[in-house]
């Protein structure tokens, strides 16, 4: 996925004022807490509400993990791929937001976050219970975050990767790096698998992001699968070359590999498998 689409997607809010006004707001919970004054963050949440249209646009409607069409039949969520229970500086951060389907995030991920290395920690130097407000203004600029900076983005990326969530981030990671199909014709479904290496990967995926869910299995096969294995027994066969058939056929390939198409991933990766001289399953 393209971030930097988001990035043009962001509302005003998320980028100047609004953002640095509730990343102070941010530090003072945070130094009450430590302080034994308040026991929790409380989230606002219309803050993140507003940006769902806009992330759903950068994900053509689709489950930022699963890839499923998600505002056909429910209106989806506007996750924080890093919870916000831990991550509290990136509680109100557009670039930790994905849309997510509600099975995804409600059933299944919450707020979870498994990791192989230790968790980021908030930037700038620690953040103590007897600071005063002004000591929390001189760290502000520190800890604000303002991923228009090329640089900023270039830190968070690398502090990302330093971190290594097990849960892949559609954004900061290439899925194609820890993730194959597997088609079963008899079940009638498509499961994700690993690539050598990334059994972790997968298995976090399999419990947190419920990317093998037997209906999502069985969607990917009927509804998307199924009709791409018809078009390119077309295109192979030469008895069609430059038909009608052959030219809907390209034209049905083509589609399903498009960004806005639902497990687009799904299809590109076959294609992959196609161009290196692969079969089919």
């Amino acid at each position: 996925m393209n971030r930097q689409l988001a990035n043009a997607l962001r509302p005003l809010a998320f980028r100047a004022r609004g953002k640095r006004t509730w990343t102070l707001e941010l530090l003072k919970n945070e130094r009450d807490i430590q302080a034994g004054l308040r026991q929790k963050h409380e989230f606002d949440e219309s803050r993140w509400k507003v940006v769902k249209d806009s992330l759903l646009s950068d994900t053509a409607g689709k489950c930022a993990y699963c890839e499923a069409p998600t505002t056909v039949v429910a209106y989806g969520d506007v996750e924080h791929f890093r919870p916000k229970s831990v991550y509290w500086w990136l509680a109100y951060t557009y670039e930790n937001y994905l849309a997510s389907c509600q099975l995804c995030n409600q059933k299944f991920k919450k707020d979870n976050f498994p990791i192989l290395n230790q968790p980021m920690a908030p930037p700038g130097p620690p953040l103590r219970g007897d600071m005063t407000d002004a000591q929390l203004q001189n760290l502000h600029d520190q800890v604000f975050l303002d991923f228009a900076d090329p640089v900023q983005m270039a830190v968070f990326v690398a502090s990302h990767q330093v971190e290594r969530p097990l849960l892949p981030n559609p954004y900061l990671d290439e899925p194609d790096d820890y993730f194959a199909y597997r088609v079963d014709h008899v079940l009638k479904e498509v499961e994700l698998v690993a690539v050598p290496g990334a059994q972790a990967y997968l298995d976090a995926a399999v419990r947190y992001y419920g990317l093998n869910r037997s209906e999502l299995n069985q969607l990917r096969y009927n509804l998307v699968y199924r009709p791409y294995r018809l078009a390119v027994s077309v295109l192979d066969d030469p008895h069609f070359t430059g038909t009608q058939a052959w030219q809907e056929a390209t034209r049905l390939v083509t589609e399903s590999c498009a960004r806005q198409a639902p497990f687009s991933g799904m299809i590109c990766y076959f294609e992959r498998v196609r161009a290196s001289g692969g079969q089919l399953p």
